[in-house]
């Protein structure tokens, strides 16, 4: 899942953007958890999800201040991923989705639960999940053709 930050993104819709897989924002965006400022916190994970993306002194920081930051300063301490100008920014997760559909959905299954899954996993253990999407994939028709495309020079023909 994609994230598109527009302007201003704060608490919950902020929050959510922290569960999808990149997130792309507006140069001008500005962004923030506020809850604190009302004696709360973010009730779906931010303060987890957040540590996770940006280090747990930035999410300290970042919860406590209840202010909102630009997104480049956003953007340089991993909270962003893509900074796009405004103007451009529905054009551009649009253009990214759509190369997405050029690639194996198995594959990019497999990427994202080899992220998600192993980031919290030992070493030894996300090797082994790894390994096992491997000789997984490596036994689809999806592979043999992709092999195939590439070495025919020509653009795969994937199957659902």
């Amino acid at each position: 899942m994609l994230a598109a930050i527009n302007r201003t993104a704060v608490g919950g819709g902020l929050e959510m953007t922290l569960h999808c897989g990149l997130r792309f924002a507006a140069t001008d965006a500005r962004l923030g958890w506020p809850e604190i400022n009302i004696n709360f916190i973010p009730p779906i994970g931010a303060a987890q999800a957040l540590a996770r993306s940006t280090g747990r002194p930035q999410a300290i920081r970042l919860l406590y201040d209840g202010s909102l930051i630009t997104a480049q300063d956003a953007y340089e301490i991993g909270l962003l991923d893509i900074l796009v100008a405004p103007d451009d920014l529905r054009a551009d997760v649009q253009a990214y989705d759509e190369s997405l559909v050029t690639k194996p959905p198995e594959a990019l299954a497999s990427i994202r639960q080899s992220i998600t899954l192993g980031s919290g996993m030992s070493f030894d253990d996300g090797l082994e999940l790894e390994a096992e999407h491997v000789v997984r994939l490596a036994g689809t028709e999806n592979f043999r053709e992709g092999v195939h495309a590439f070495m025919e020079k020509r653009a795969p023909k994937w199957q659902d």
